[in-house]
């Protein structure tokens, strides 16, 4: 297809040519969760998938408490918390199953875990598995998955090649560069999937020289340095939050600090926005209403 023939239909239609992907990040504290909720109240987004590796479902509970979210929006967000131990890195197989395998998968409510025998055996069942199924075959334009947060997520793939070997055991090559490829994965099926994507980050200072000029500049934090210095690439979108004289603040330009990275290949500019609502965002820039799953 020519380039005009895409413009064209983008033009008319006011979407994307793609799903989106977002990647949040901020430092800790800083409300990172609550604008990424903020999705389940743009119209056409049916349901919210949301990957609990941090607890970041005791904010949604406030949220609903304090009517940021009502019932109805409330009712789109599926939770699936999965506690995350060094001894025990959950989010690697939960999350990493959830992303690439096409059926599907039981995650139970207790562990965090996929088709779990301890539940299935306490619940007396014989066949099949106790939870909430998950099949990222069946997510359309109409869903987002949010996984909260990447960061977790990329400390969980580490502990998994660590296990066994002590808690002195200091990681080298042979950990970290398998890291970086299960995340290459991941961000390969955020990139190019048929569904959209929030993926909630901290952040990671990151000093380098620059036409001998040393400097400092604020990453999404993903697996090393030098991962977290080219992760972007697998998004359309990063924004960066902050705080400032107490109030939550953010943007997502190019321009917004030269000491962050954020842009937007659809020219979002989330610092001339008046809150950090995805959902006013989305209005404001005119984006309709996809064609709902079915239809």
């Amino acid at each position: 297809m020519k380039l005009s023939e895409i413009a064209k239909a983008v033009k008319e239609t006011q979407q994307p040519q793609n799903c989106f992907n977002i990647r949040i990040y901020a430092e800790p504290k800083t409300g990172k969760t609550e604008p990424a909720a903020t999705v389940a109240k743009i119209p056409w987004i049916e349901i919210v998938f949301w990957f609990d590796i941090e607890n970041g479902s005791d904010t949604l509970v406030r949220m609903v408490r304090d009517e940021k979210l009502s019932e109805a929006q409330a009712d789109k967000i599926i939770i699936y918390k999965i506690p995350d131990m060094p001894e025990e890195p959950r989010a690697m197989e939960t999350v990493m199953k959830c992303l690439t395998v096409k059926r599907n998968l039981t995650i139970c409510e207790t562990h965090g875990k996929i088709n779990c025998v301890v539940c299935r055996d306490a619940a007396g069942i014989k066949d099949g598995f106790v939870g909430q199924v998950f099949n990222i075959a069946d997510c359309g334009p109409n869903d987002v998955i949010i996984i909260d947060s990447l960061s977790a997520l990329s400390t969980s793939i580490l502990n998994y090649y660590c296990l066994g070997k002590g808690m002195d055991y200091k990681p080298g090559w042979d950990e970290y560069g398998p890291q970086g490829r299960v995340l290459a994965d991941a961000g390969l099926v955020i990139q190019n999937a048929s569904t959209n994507f929030i993926c909630i980050s901290h952040s990671i200072s990151v000093d380098y020289e620059e036409n001998d000029k040393e400097i400092e500049k604020l990453y999404p934090l993903v697996g090393t340095k030098n991962v977290s210095r080219t992760f972007a690439k697998y998004f359309s979108h990063v924004l960066y939050l902050e705080l400032k004289l107490g109030l939550h603040k953010g943007g997502s330009s190019s321009t917004y600090r030269k000491d962050t990275v954020t842009g937007s290949r659809a020219g979002w500019k989330l610092e001339d926005q008046k809150e950090l609502d995805l959902s006013v965002l989305f209005a404001s820039m005119n984006i309709k209403p996809k064609q709902a799953k079915g239809k």
